[in-house]
């Protein structure tokens, strides 16, 4: 069975903004409350690589990782994990920063048995909690399956990002169950103890099935209560 996920932090986009400093300390603070292993305390950070990448992009994208919570006193340890490799099941005690890339194995990582206690995801791999994601790459709207980790949502990163069309075509396609959670480019949806949080300089939206898009700033919101909590797996 996976652990208890105790600590999940949603970005909405890449997470590497100077205004996102705040943020990011705050979320180490949470996370260093269990402390991190290692001084410097330190994160794994996990890439999922997809057999059409160019070689060395994966790399260019850690080393920019890298050297943002180098400034932040933090040790990420990046690992590159490449289609050949197996599964991203094996996290050990650190908590995991999934930085995104492969859609599909960033899935089996989030549904596997295996997953890690505390977990923080950014952009691409944030879409993957949900029930159900926009298929990425495509010039039109297709809805696919998540990992489920959040059960119930369709998690949209980059919300602020996204055009009316975007959305109309989102609707469509919307089973009528699942609410939409929008995640702004300056903003995160953390949960810690039982609860949810928005923080950072953006909003996070809820549109619940019936509902209208509802967009919650930093701070605590009654209708984050409605949201589930990450589901537990079981092989």
């Amino acid at each position: 069975m996976c652990p208890n996920i105790t600590y999940l932090a949603l970005f909405g986009g890449y997470g590497l903004d100077t205004d996102l400093r705040s943020v990011w300390q705050s979320i180490l603070k949470s996370l260093s409350s269990d402390p991190l292993p290692g001084d410097p305390p330190s994160l794994l950070g996990l890439y999922a690589a997809s057999g059409s990448e160019k070689p060395g992009a994966a790399q260019r994208y850690i080393q920019q990782v890298e050297e943002y919570f180098a400034a932040l006193e933090v040790d990420l340890s990046c690992r590159v994990v490449n289609q050949g490799d197996s599964p991203m099941n094996n996290p050990g005690d650190f908590p995991v920063l999934l930085l995104g890339g492969d859609f599909d194995r960033t899935v089996q990582f989030l549904a596997g048995d295996r997953r890690p206690s505390k977990l923080v995801t950014l952009a691409g791999s944030t879409a993957a909690v949900g029930e159900l994601a926009v298929q990425p790459g495509d010039d039109r709207v297709v809805l696919r399956a998540a990992s489920g980790l959040l059960p119930g949502l369709i998690v949209l990163p980059f919300f602020d990002w996204l055009s009316g069309d975007l959305l109309a075509g989102i609707e469509a396609q919307r089973p009528d169950s699942l609410t939409l959670l929008g995640i702004d480019r300056s903003a995160a949806l953390v949960y810690q103890n039982g609860t949810w949080q928005v923080t950072g300089a953006g909003s996070v939206s809820i549109k619940p099935p019936g509902g209208e898009f509802v967009s919650i700033s930093a701070g605590r919101h009654s209708l984050l209560d409605h949201l589930p909590p990450p589901s537990i797996v079981s092989d």
